[in-house]
């Protein structure tokens, strides 16, 4: 419940994209969330910056396609 904590929460979503179609795809993702989880914590992140230097995977930050709550990260569809 990210309503009742009293900081800022930032939702990850990964996309895949294949023929100019970007979806998510459950199990890509939870692997990729493990792996965001693994990068947090081996690279000592600690601000929303950080966050945007993932990139394990293919998976690049996206900007345009992103929120203040939520970041997208997209790669290729393998």
């Amino acid at each position: 419940k990210p309503n009742r904590l009293s900081l800022r929460v930032i939702t990850p979503v990964f996309l895949e994209r294949k023929d100019g179609i970007e979806k998510i795809i459950s199990s890509f993702a939870k692997n990729a969330r493990g792996a965001m989880a693994r990068f947090i914590i081996q690279n000592r992140v600690l601000d929303e910056l950080g966050l945007k230097k993932f990139n394990l995977n293919g998976y690049l930050f996206f900007p345009q396609k992103s929120n203040n709550d939520q970041f997208v990260f997209i790669r290729d569809s393998l």
